[in-house]
């Protein structure tokens, strides 16, 4: 097994999301998602990003490595009846199974920050953002996940 993905399915890490949902929500809230904007969650968790991105519209699909953070998730998509919110496994690091280009906005809050190979996650958010949208990390996330340069310079971003 990825020894990642077997740290985040030892705890329960739905009861530190608990505490972050109001910072993830105003967080959402300064990315200017409109309706039916395709939006990638990277380490999504729970969902403290991908729900309110669903509840302003956008079509979210959340990646987590860590199935029982999927299956919460899920679960919570389907609990405030977003039919536009999806989580499904995946290494952030390597996302075979996302075709290029396809996502408007690709966020990552923990997906890289915590990842054993933070580059090959910046190239993958890379990979899989159309021509001319957007990807999203916190400032602080990239200087400590060590992807801070790659992004401000091999990407554009501030």
């Amino acid at each position: 097994m990825n020894p990642n993905k077997a740290l985040w399915e030892k705890g329960d890490f739905t009861r530190i999301a608990e505490s972050m949902r109001e910072s993830g929500e105003a967080l959402v809230k300064s990315l200017g998602i409109t309706k039916g904007l395709k939006v990638l969650d990277l380490g999504c968790g729970d969902g403290t990003m991908a729900l309110p991105e669903a509840k302003l519209g956008a079509d979210v699909l959340g990646v987590d490595i860590a199935k029982n953070l999927v299956e919460a998730g899920n679960k919570r998509a389907q609990e405030h009846g977003l039919t536009n919110c999806k989580f499904q496994e995946g290494d952030a690091s390597n996302l075979h199974e996302l075709k290029d280009q396809t996502f408007d906005l690709v966020v990552s809050i923990f997906g890289a920050m915590f990842a054993p190979k933070p580059f090959d996650v910046a190239n993958e958010m890379a990979r899989v953002t159309r021509p001319g949208g957007l990807r999203r990390m916190p400032r602080p996330m990239r200087m400590q996940a060590g992807v801070h340069r790659t992004f401000n310079v091999r990407y554009g971003l501030a």
